[in-house]
């Protein structure tokens, strides 16, 4: 989806390829597979990250949830608080293995409100699949659940949760996008600079989305 005024760029990716004499075949294959080879290898080396952000009118704390499941503990486990304006503790790692497989990595958070306030949700901003958690029937919606394997370009996960002061009337944001490319949403509220969109806003909050198209 693109939001009303929003301009909307399209990229082209060309690629270029060449040939080569018979005499010179074997040559053109070995440097060929040594440009798409080496970046594999690197790929391979980098270490997966997640990264935890939560907003909001609330409160609240997330931390890494792993007793009854296949998943390991985040290094060092997320044990990430909210006070309403600032976070503090453990909101960054490198996520679990699931089922302790090398190159298989997981992370299944939990997020629990202080009293006087309620959680909304959970996006997952950047990485594999981004957008939401797996679907909150398998654990409930104040669980997320997220999984990749090595081999995918996007290792890094950035992760929003949202708390908010309860009682208060609020309503959801909800956004989708369409056809072959990819990218972000951020938003500005009443005017100010751009943020991160989340899930719900408080009635009387002016919200414009703006959008982000990913290079390439």
């Amino acid at each position: 989806m693109t939001p009303t005024g929003a301009t909307r760029s399209t990229r082209m990716k060309f690629r270029v390829g060449m040939r080569g004499r018979a005499s010179r075949f074997a040559l053109s294959a070995v440097v060929v597979a040594l440009f798409v080879l080496v970046p594999a290898a690197q790929a391979f080396a980098e270490e997966a990250s997640l990264k935890l952000n939560i907003a909001g009118t609330g409160s609240g704390e997330v931390k890494d949830e792993a007793e009854g499941s296949a998943i390991g503990l985040g290094t060092p486990p997320i044990a990430c608080s909210y006070d309403g304006t600032s976070t503090k503790g453990e909101c960054k790692n490198v996520p679990g293995l699931l089922n302790g497989e090398a190159g298989f990595y997981a992370a299944r958070l939990h997020a629990v409100p202080a009293a006087g306030s309620e959680f909304v949700g959970w996006r997952v901003e950047q990485g594999h699949d981004a957008g939401e958690c797996l679907p909150a029937s398998f654990f409930g919606p104040t669980t997320c659940l997220v999984y990749n394997e090595e081999e995918n370009e996007e290792d890094e996960w950035v992760i929003a949760a949202e708390f908010k002061l309860a009682g208060k009337s609020s309503f959801k944001l909800n956004l989708g996008t369409s056809g072959t490319g990819s990218g972000t949403f951020k938003c500005k509220v009443d005017g100010g600079a751009e943020e991160a969109c989340l899930a719900e806003y408080e009635e009387g909050k002016t919200v414009e989305v703006v959008p982000h198209a990913t290079t390439g």
